[in-house]
C-alpha cells in the first residue's frame, strides 16, 4: 500500500532520477575534459 497521493499529474523528478542524471553527466565530463585538453594542445602546436 502506497501512502503517497497520486492523481496522475505529478510534476518534477525524484531524487534518484536527478542523481542518475548527475552521475551520467559527471562520467561524460570526466571523459571529455582530457580530450578537450589534447585538442587545445594540438592546436597550440600547429600555430
Amino acid at each position: 500500500m502506497d501512502k503517497r497521493k497520486t492523481n496522475g499529474n505529478e510534476k518534477g523528478f525524484t531524487l534518484i532520477e536527478l542523481l542518475a542524471v548527475f552521475a551520467i553527466l559527471g562520467i561524460i565530463i570526466a571523459i571529455a575534459v582530457p580530450s578537450i585538453g589534447n585538442i587545445i594542445e594540438d592546436s597550440k602546436r600547429s600555430l
